[in-house]
């Protein structure tokens, strides 16, 4: 594997223990914010690997379609709404609250597809 990509898997790795530190103590939108950068690194990473352009972007299903990944509709559709979660999670000036239930919704659909994409890519 190329350093850049392996870089990014780390990055990735390290956002999923993040959002998992982040649910265990019941910081919510921390736990959605560092999800959605899993995600994002992990597909970068890949796309370092395979040679292919991007621009800085948060938007997962567009990461996803540059890949050639096919996801079913549940699972883009997921993306698409974590991707919508990363500035409401991330910043104060958009800032929701979530609940316990939304939030682990995020992290174990997360947890599942990250799972996923490290089989295809690393």
């Amino acid at each position: 594997m190329k350093p850049q990509a392996e870089a990014w898997l780390k990055l990735a790795a390290e956002d999923m223990k993040m959002a998992e530190a982040a649910w265990g103590f019941q910081y919510y939108s921390a736990c959605i914010s560092h999800c959605e950068q899993a995600i994002e690194k992990v597909l970068k990473g890949g796309l370092v690997e395979k040679g292919i352009e991007f621009r800085k972007t948060h938007d997962l299903p567009v990461l996803v379609d540059k890949l050639g990944l096919i996801l079913d509709a549940m699972d883009m559709n997921f993306l698409a709404k974590l991707t919508e979660q990363y500035l409401p999670s991330r910043y104060g000036d958009v800032h929701i609250e979530y609940s316990p239930e939304m939030a682990e919704n995020y992290f174990v659909t997360t947890k599942r597809i990250y799972g996923w994409l490290l089989q295809r890519l690393s």
